[in-house]
């Protein structure tokens, strides 16, 4: 019987085998004292599990067996190399770790990753990472572990896109930057800020602002990019200009025209400037005020202006024009010429020369000449570019008025030779026209002219205000306002006599008034008498009317009206007296004169008004002159001639008285009359029978009677 040692397990010790006991078997024989006890078990044990076979056999050869499981345990640790060299790289590099090698005597060796750990930093994309690795052999023999640790940073700033270059914009516009946008190399969450900066300009409406962008990624790692833009105020103010406007010159001859009175500019608006300044400028001349470049040798130059407010003016009417202008090589080199709305115009400068006072040889003199024209009656000398003119002062001229020039100039009609030549309105467009000779050298500069027209009455004045509405950066805008100053005022005369009732004999002499007047020291009075003719020659209206004028054409009147009546009537000479006369001696009228207080010929009438009396030749002659004027008023005077007839009739003889028989009475005699005043008197006859003392006896009485009227 054999009893086997225990199970065996150790670990090698030897090349990966173990060599070494391993136990001892133990037999009892029943016979057999001295077993032989042998076994199987190999020199070295190799790793794993070994069945050794244990014998034991007695002196019979009989045997006996039992088995022993012998393990051999690898305990030998692989040897691990070490890892990759612990590194910091930058996001977004991957972490690229080296595992470390093993070696191991006994067999195959697995290198294994122990543990992989990330750390989180500070930030999302910082973090360290460490892997730890050990080797295992097959026995499942665990080296030593070696550990390898990169830490990821992130340094890298965000890049910012590219902003817009400079750029310069004009107020009001508004500044429009670009939006920027980030990249980051480890990050998509870029935070974009900026920050302006303005930088002020020379004005309010000039300045730039610079727009730093700032991306910032979630480490904090930043980076700027900045954009800038320029703001240039060059828009000019727009504004309305006050309403044009006509004053009266009040006392002393002064109109006010403080914008106060005269009206200010509305309406002020300048996109950059809440605050433009308004100024203005008063000139009483027309014209171009301001610079206006270079004159050139082609087709010349043209500067218009025009002239208004004086509708009473003819072009002729210039008090003076003023001229400015430069050249750097002589004045010959320059021809001007004044053109009116009529199409004339006057040569003011000329003619073009060459040489001596034409010419200045130093084309870097700059000659400034500041003629002021005037019309010839002025007596001022000529200007003539081949005379010395001292230049750089203002001197007065007259004209060249040449009639001829080698210039073509669009408008003009006509040459006259002075401005008194000149016809057609004041009022209009004029214009400068200015050529450089062709050919030579040197340069003209035109600069200003201004127009003053010339009014008698030197009280109405044509002001032309110009306003200038400027910003803050000297942009401007101009505009004109016309105040035109008249005299309006009349001239105060002195009273006027009353209106009165005269007779036409008594006329009053017209008075002598006198006037003043707040611009005119010496206006004009005159006076005129209106007769209106009344009723008669001598019944009349006489208006007398003063009239005040001043120089500019204003007037003041004051009337009286007399009242001529004639109310006198005429003186006649004496009339006759009454009388009493026989109708046969009536006197003749006479003739009675007549004298008047307006009338020289009276007219003296007559008239005979008879009334009858009892009979015919009674009655009464009532003569009556009356003297009349032309205006009807009468004087009478009367004689009463009482007319009697108080003389009979005369008869013929009439028969004489007889005694007849009977048978013989004559016929009755025809008698006639006459009579001192009836033509006819009426002759009657009356036979009275007075009988007798028989029918044959009787006397007859014939009696005739002679009756006048």
């Amino acid at each position: 019987v054999i009893t086997c040692p225990v199970d065996f397990n150790i670990g090698t010790n030897t090349a990966c085998t173990y060599v070494g006991a391993i136990g001892t078997a133990t037999a009892t024989d029943n016979c057999d004292t001295s077993v032989t006890i042998t076994n199987n078990a190999p020199a070295a044990f190799p790793i794993g599990e070994t069945i050794v076979t244990w014998t034991a056999t007695d002196d019979a050869g009989k045997i006996a067996t039992c088995t022993q499981k012998v393990t051999i345990n690898d305990d030998d640790a692989p040897v691990i190399t070490t890892a990759g060299t612990n590194s910091t790289i930058n996001c977004p590099e991957n972490p690229v770790f080296t595992a470390p090698t093993a070696i191991d005597t006994c067999g195959q060796i697995t290198v294994n990753v122990v543990s992989d750990i990330t750390t989180p930093g500070s930030c999302v994309n910082i973090y360290s990472r460490t892997i730890t690795w050990d080797a295992t052999d097959t026995s499942g023999n665990h080296s030593t572990t070696v550990s390898q640790t990169i830490t990821v940073q992130d340094k890298t700033a965000p890049v910012i896109a590219a902003l817009p270059s400079v750029t310069t914009i004009s107020c009001p516009a508004i500044p429009v930057f670009a939006i920027a946008t980030a990249t980051d190399n480890c990050s998509s969450a870029v935070t974009l800020s900026f920050a302006d900066v303005t930088t002020n300009g020379g004005c309010a409406g000039s300045y730039s602002i610079s727009r730093t962008w700032t991306a910032t990624d979630a480490c904090g790692n930043s980076s700027t990019a900045s954009q800038t833009i320029n703001l240039t105020d060059t828009t000019t103010p727009t504004f309305t200009p006050p309403a044009n406007i006509t004053l009266n010159s009040g006392e002393n001859c002064i109109a006010n025209t403080n914008p106060t009175i005269t009206g200010n500019v509305t309406n002020i608006n300048d996109t950059c400037d809440s605050n433009p300044k308004a100024t203005y400028i008063d000139t009483e001349c027309f014209g171009i005020t301001e610079n206006n470049g270079s004159i050139n040798a082609g087709n010349g130059n043209y500067f218009p202006f025009t002239v208004s407010g004086f509708d009473d003016l003819s072009a002729s009417n210039i008090q003076k024009i003023a001229l400015s202008f430069e050249t750097n090589q002589g004045k010959g080199r320059a021809e001007f010429t004044l053109v009116s709305p009529s199409g004339q115009g006057v040569i003011l400068i000329g003619p073009y020369c060459s040489g001596g006072n034409c010419d200045d040889a130093n084309s870097n003199t700059k000659e400034l000449y500041l003629p002021t024209f005037y019309p010839n009656s002025s007596g001022y000398t000529q200007w003539n570019n081949a005379n010395f003119i001292q230049d750089g002062i203002n001197q007065n001229m007259i004209p060249n008025g040449g009639t001829t020039s080698p210039n073509t100039i669009t408008g003009l009609t006509s040459y006259v030779s002075n401005f008194e030549n000149l016809t057609g309105p004041m009022n209009g467009t004029w214009f400068i026209y200015s050529r450089k000779q062709a050919s030579v050298n040197g340069s003209i500069n035109f600069n200003s002219v201004c127009l003053t027209p010339a009014s008698s009455c030197t009280s109405n004045k044509v002001i032309t205000r110009t306003w200038t509405v400027t910003d803050a950066c000297g942009n401007f805008s101009k505009a004109t306002q016309t105040i035109k100053i008249q005299d309006r005022t009349a001239p105060v005369l002195s009273e006027a006599p009353a209106n009165v009732t005269a007779e036409c004999s008594a006329v009053p002499a017209a008075a002598t008034l006198t006037a003043t007047d707040n611009c005119d020291a010496t206006p004009v009075v005159t006076f005129n008498e209106v007769k209106t003719n009344g009723n008669c020659a001598s019944n009349y209206t006489l208006t007398r009317t003063w009239t005040a004028t001043d120089v500019c054409g204003n007037t003041a009147s004051k009337s009286q009206v007399i009242t001529v009546q004639d109310k006198t009537a005429p003186v006649l000479s004496e009339a006759p007296a009454n009388v009493t006369a026989e109708c046969s001696a009536v006197p003749a009228a006479a003739a009675l004169t007549a004298t008047d207080n307006c009338d020289a010929t009276p007219v003296v009438t007559f008239n005979e008004v008879k009334t009858n009396g009892n009979c015919a030749s009674n009655y009464t002659l009532t003569r009556t002159w009356t003297a009349t004027d032309v205006c009807g008023n009468t004087a009478s005077k009367s004689q009463v001639i009482t007319v009697q007839d108080k003389t009979a009739p005369v008869l013929s003889e009439a028969p004489a008285n007889v005694t007849a028989e009977c048978s013989a009475v004559p016929a009755a005699a025809t008698l006639t009359a006459t009579d001192n005043c009836d033509a006819t008197p009426v002759v009657t006859f009356n036979e009275v029978k007075t009988n007798g003392n028989c029918a044959s006896n009787y006397t007859l009485t014939r009696t005739w009677t002679a009756t006048d009227v």
